[in-house]
């Protein structure tokens, strides 16, 4: 049995090896890596970037995972995948019965996917390049993703492949500094996708949640609301303003010298900002003083209410739940179909999840 050490020894031959091809050769993989000492590890490059995205459920897949995540190798870093892993032969029979037959789940288990979630995650570009693949093998994948999309994946983070090409071109705008604020309704996969522009871009990512929750509380008791309670008149009107003000501040700050991603619904930034006939990035430059060629950035993740209810139904949240139970009121305080199209203006550009 190898010892630890060897193990990572061989992982970043192995991924030297890996890096060294993509470097000199235009392609999208896969590149298989099979060692009976080792393990089985498939490679896909994410297009136009210098992102490997691993493939495996074995140790040997953990070690090179690892090794791109920890430090990266000559510029390389790891592809994100979605959260969760359900094995793909878990799903066996309704793959089959998506492409009529056992040849399209035999190609991707062939390739190396041990989850649906790694398939998710490879660029449809990749998947192109899959060996013994048939014709249509491309257009069953597309199917089948859709139908994970539906069923499973609006409560664990997933997003579809055009959505993700989208936002890898909103991270290309943060090289090495910058803010992008990603914007939208409750639950329409702004936390999802600023989570994947960070782990692009490396950027830090600050949240309307996180920023000052302690003060929230205390700012929301003090004026007789309930802690928490982020839906309500009185913490639009009084209490969000304000931490709005801080969270964009402070990543103003930062941006010069480290990328930033904010991730919150921006609504009463938007709805002051049309007021004064401004871009949503033009008015967040201006509450700081910001180097000129900083780049400020705005993404607005556009959903549609029918497919909010139905992630919130199935996530199940206590707060989701109490939504639901309100939904009328909830449906016109926060999505007012006024503030959609302001939102849309407003912003650099609009990703419909």
């Amino acid at each position: 049995m190898r010892s630890d050490f060897e193990r990572q020894w061989i992982a970043l031959s192995v991924v030297a090896e890996v890096v060294e091809h993509f470097d000199t050769h235009a392609t999208l993989g896969p590149l298989i890596h099979v060692d009976p000492h080792f393990g089985r590890v498939t490679f896909f490059r994410i297009p136009g970037r210098m992102i490997l995205h691993v493939v495996g459920d074995d140790r040997a897949a953990d070690e090179c995972r690892h090794l791109l995540s920890d430090r990266g190798l000559r510029g390389w870093r790891l592809h994100p995948v979605p959260d969760g892993e359900t094995p793909l032969v878990s799903v066996c029979e309704d793959i089959h019965r998506i492409t009529g037959g056992d040849r399209v789940y035999n190609v991707l288990a062939d390739a190396g996917f041990a989850t649906i979630e790694e398939l998710a995650a490879t660029p449809i570009q990749a998947l192109r390049e899959l060996p013994n693949r048939g014709p249509d093998t491309t257009a069953h994948i597309e199917d089948i993703l859709i139908w994970w999309h539906a069923n499973f994946a609006l409560t664990q983070g997933f997003l579809p492949a055009p959505v993700k090409a989208a936002l890898a071109e909103t991270a290309a705008s943060l090289e090495g500094c910058g803010l992008l604020a990603v914007c939208g309704f409750p639950v329409s996969g702004k936390s999802t996708a600023a989570k994947y522009i960070a782990d692009i871009a490396g950027a830090t990512v600050l949240t309307q949640a996180g920023f000052a929750p302690e003060l929230e509380r205390v700012a929301l008791a003090a004026l007789g609301g309930a802690a928490g309670d982020r839906d309500s008149d009185l913490y639009r009107r009084v209490v969000a303003p304000a931490l709005y003000e801080g969270l964009v501040r402070t990543g103003l700050r930062i941006a010069p010298k480290h990328p930033v991603v904010l991730d919150a619904s921006f609504l009463p930034v938007i709805r002051h900002v049309t007021t004064k006939h401004l871009a949503l990035a033009d008015y967040l430059r201006g509450m700081a003083d910001v180097p000129a060629a900083t780049p400020v950035v705005t993404v607005w993740m556009d959903s549609s209410p029918s497919d909010i209810r139905t992630r919130m139904t199935k996530r199940g949240t206590e707060r989701d739940v109490s939504r639901l139970a309100g939904w009328d009121y909830f449906r016109t305080t926060m999505f007012s179909d006024h503030d959609r199209v302001i939102a849309c203006a407003a912003s650099d550009f609009i990703i419909i999840n």
